[in-house]
């Protein structure tokens, strides 16, 4: 069913727009579009990581707008 068929219909936008394309089929099986990759080797719950992404956000917020006070929260 199609979200022209029933106006009560909600879908994502993504899925609406995933239901436009044309299927890509190679050996008679679905190509996929998409790929998520690993962003770091570390756990994200790592204090390692939460130290990193607190400097990021650190030092991001210092060059967008020096003086401001970073706030973090988890």
């Amino acid at each position: 069913m199609t979200a022209d068929q029933d106006e009560s219909v909600q879908m994502l936008w993504s899925a609406y727009h995933a239901s436009l394309l044309a299927e890509s089929v190679v050996d008679g099986k679905p190509v996929d579009i998409t790929a998520l990759l690993t962003l770091f080797e570390e756990q994200a719950k790592s204090v390692a990581m939460i130290k990193h992404s607190m400097n990021i956000v650190s030092q991001t917020t210092n060059f967008l707008n020096s003086g401001q006070a970073i706030i973090c929260a988890c």
